[in-house]
């Protein structure tokens, strides 16, 4: 039998959780109890007593009011839920607005991004980049769903600039998307310095001066 939801627990939000596509085609699920799941794994994760290390399927199954079987029945373990539950809370950030001007476009994507770790994802963040490098199997998962759908946002971006002529040819667009990530995660992960404002500016500046195609001198 379902077990009944806790009223009393907080909820992540109040919209509407997007419920990313389930990698088993045949296991149609259950939109509403689908978000019921994904909205209690944020809880979970969010949660600085439980967080990634102490979540499990059973306390993700009692506070979503659902059964243990439902959920392995639509992910095959934790590792796959909590990717599908981080990827639901944080879809924005794979849905910024591309229009070719590289500068205003990262400002506004890393901003973004900045805004989310510096008020309420950082911990979680942090703790799901751990464990990614240190479980194969984890970090498989991670890198080919959330990470390589973020680095996508970024590649966009800069894509968009080359087809205006802003981002030169010759650019290596993987290299500069590693650079974006790297200085979030070196500050997130460890010198704990802060995302804000100013560091977003300097980082996209930094992007754009590397990267900016020579105009070519009139005669």
């Amino acid at each position: 039998m379902a077990r009944t939801r806790n009223a009393a627990a907080p909820t992540v939000s109040s919209r509407v959780l997007p419920v990313p596509p389930s990698g088993q085609p045949t296991r149609r699920r259950n939109p509403d109890a689908a978000r019921a799941v994904l909205t209690a794994a944020i809880e979970l994760l969010d949660n600085h007593r439980v967080g990634y290390r102490g979540l499990t399927m059973q306390s993700v199954a009692e506070r979503a009011g659902v059964s243990k079987a439902t959920l392995y029945r639509w992910w095959p373990d934790k590792a796959h839920l909590v990717l599908d539950a981080y990827r639901s809370k944080t879809a924005r950030d794979i849905t910024g607005t591309v229009t070719g001007d590289v500068a205003a476009d990262l400002k506004a994507h890393l901003g973004h991004l900045a805004f989310a770790l510096h008020h309420d994802s950082a911990r979680t963040v942090s703790e799901i980049t751990q464990a990614a490098a240190v479980d194969p199997e984890f970090g498989r998962l991670y890198r080919e769903t959330l990470l390589a759908e973020r680095r996508q946002a970024i590649l966009d971006i800069l894509l968009a600039g080359r087809k205006q002529g802003t981002v030169r040819a010759d650019a290596d667009l993987t290299v500069v998307v590693d650079m974006a990530f790297g200085a979030l995660h070196h500050r997130l992960l460890l010198t704990k310095a802060p995302i804000d404002g100013p560091f977003v500016v300097a980082l996209t500046d930094l992007i754009v001066a590397s990267t900016r195609a020579q105009v070519p001198a009139r005669s």
